[in-house]
């Protein structure tokens, strides 16, 4: 079969840069895990997900070296199948128990770069009635953004075929190579030059160096990590969306100000820079395209003890809003264009990354079953500290990945 070769976009680049520096890392590993309670057709549930690889390109693609660079490789159709574990024989806790051990084990397991679909599904039979779904996908061909749209999808084609009908699902609009080809024409063009006269204004250095209290020394380039996860009320998410309305300010502008207050009054830090991850998917086309869409903004902002908490949300409004309005600018683009001093242990422009986002397993719906998500975590941690809120309809579940090297996990506790 012919297969389309494509140049992989500024972010896929990136990550395949990171898996030459460290090869078989399961750092880009992007897992999830579910159970199912209820009456579930697996014929139906393996089904959905191999429609949803025939139908988006991404999860068809591979990556190869041509002159040193990664591209794209597309391939028409690719052997994909959900793998079943029955783990009834077992007792009830034991099988539980067990699912969650093949489910981490699968999580720290690396993707081959060169070799598609770089999605994994298991499902694993705990009970008559009860099953644990576990999806494990390489950054480099999803975000976010990607695995709510796969979950829907999934959720569609199941309830369809349930049913005993045709799923109605549009074709998508566009595929992730020809977002890439878009984001090269746009950065070759003026674009790029006046995006990046913003970053480099905006991150002058010197940068501050955040350096939380730890247990151990800063600038270790272990990957090693750990995560936990915390929930925080729906009062709470209420009230960041009533005082964003009430400033005219993003909710995530609100989030940004308080965290930054947190790393002030922590360290004393003054000039707090930190990563965030933006889907940059403005263009209507995009809405619902499997890919990595991902770009990461640094927000910069100076919190003072002796100023408002108003004044530095305005400054984190001011900078979040200005950030998305120049956010096709890709980070690794920035980080040339500022000539930073890189070092092994140091990601050269921030330390600490906060994100938001809408639940993406909000968008898996199972007709007559009940799901809940169970922790799975890769034991990798990209930066010293990532904390990524994400949005339910009961609050927010705050996910908290951090470096080993750097923290306990009592220390992170307390931190949080």
């Amino acid at each position: 079969d012919d297969v389309y070769v494509f140049p992989a976009s500024f972010a896929q680049q990136r990550m395949w840069f990171h898996e030459q520096l460290e090869p078989g890392t399961p750092a880009y590993n992007v897992p999830q895990l579910y159970r199912l309670e209820g009456e579930v057709d697996d014929n139906a549930l393996a089904g959905a997900f191999a429609a949803v690889v025939a139908r988006h390109e991404a999860l068809r693609t591979s990556f190869l070296a041509r002159e040193g660079e990664p591209v794209q490789v597309v391939a028409p159709s690719v052997a994909f199948a959900v793998a079943q574990v029955d783990l009834t024989a077992q007792s009830l806790e034991a099988a539980r128990a067990e699912a969650r051990r093949l489910a981490a084990e699968d999580a720290r397991t690396p993707f081959v770069l060169a070799r598609a679909p770089l999605l994994r599904v298991r499902v694993m039979r705990v009970a008559p009635a009860e099953r644990w779904l576990s999806v494990n996908a390489h950054h480099i061909v999803v975000d976010g953004s990607s695995l709510a749209a796969l979950l829907g999808e999934v959720s569609a084609l199941y309830a369809a075929a349930t049913e005993g009908r045709a799923a109605e699902l549009p074709e998508p609009m566009i595929h992730y190579a020809d977002y890439a080809l878009w984001q090269r024409e746009l950065l070759a063009g003026p674009e790029l030059a006046r995006q990046l006269a913003y970053w480099t204004a905006r991150l002058a250095a010197p940068l501050g160096v955040v350096e939380l209290p730890g247990e151990g020394p800063p600038g270790s380039a272990s990957l090693a990590g750990d995560a936990f996860w915390v929930r925080y009320p729906k009062s709470l998410l209420d009230a960041v969306h009533a005082l964003a309305r009430a400033e005219g300010a993003p909710a995530f502008a609100v989030i940004h100000a308080v965290f930054a207050a947190f790393v002030h009054r922590l360290t004393g830090l003054t000039d707090v820079p930190v990563g965030s991850a933006v889907a940059t998917r403005e263009r209507p086309e995009t809405h619902g395209s499997i890919g990595l869409y991902t770009n990461t903004l640094v927000i910069r902002t100076r919190p003072e003890r002796s100023m408002t908490f108003r004044a530095l949300l305005a400054q984190a409004k001011e900078a979040v809003l200005e950030g998305l309005g120049h956010q096709e600018a890709p980070i690794e683009k920035i980080v040339e264009a500022l000539k930073v001093q890189r070092s092994a242990g140091y990601n050269p422009l921030f330390q600490v990354m906060l994100n938001t986002q809408r639940a993406p397993e909000a968008a898996l719906q199972l007709p007559g079953v009940r799901l809940t998500l169970e922790e799975v975590h890769s034991g990798t941690a990209k930066f010293d500290l990532l904390l990524e809120l994400q949005e339910t309809d009961d609050g927010y579940q705050c996910f908290v990945e951090f470096a080993t090297a750097r923290f306990s996990r009592d220390g992170m506790a307390r931190l949080l």
